[in-house]
């Protein structure tokens, strides 16, 4: 999904903006999105940080992620690179809180490996409903 463009991240909400502070400062590229640690997950955001580099690479993912074993087995080299998204209640909020950081640190393309549950409100999104 590319992130530039006329597109929109739908309104702006405290919930949708605030992220914990990163020290992501610099533009990127790519931005990978997965807020689950279950299972294989964040070893293929591994994979996809690795195929683009980190140096062109921003991780978002949630508080929660970032305190797994998962993440410490796959993505605690990433740290510098990770930003923890707010917690918000549904896919579609964790969303727009991901277009909204892509987009803030000048991400061309925001990767959703699992992207299935966030399918179904991903039109809504981008028309602002």
């Amino acid at each position: 999904m590319r992130v530039s463009g006329p597109f929109s991240p739908g309104p702006a909400t405290k919930e949708t903006t605030d992220v914990r502070t990163s020290r992501v400062d610099r533009k990127v590229q790519v931005a990978v999105l997965e807020t689950n640690p279950s299972g294989h997950r964040l070893h293929y955001v591994r994979y996809l940080v690795d195929a683009v580099g980190p140096e062109s690479s921003v991780v978002l993912t949630s508080a929660r992620a970032t305190g797994s074993a998962e993440y410490a087995a796959q993505l605690s080299s990433a740290a510098d690179i990770t930003v923890a998204l707010p917690d918000v209640d549904t896919p579609r909020a964790a969303l727009a809180a991901a277009v909204s950081k892509a987009l803030a640190v000048g991400a061309r393309t925001l990767i959703v490996p699992d992207g299935d549950r966030n399918l179904i409100g991903l039109p809504n999104l981008f028309m602002g409903a």
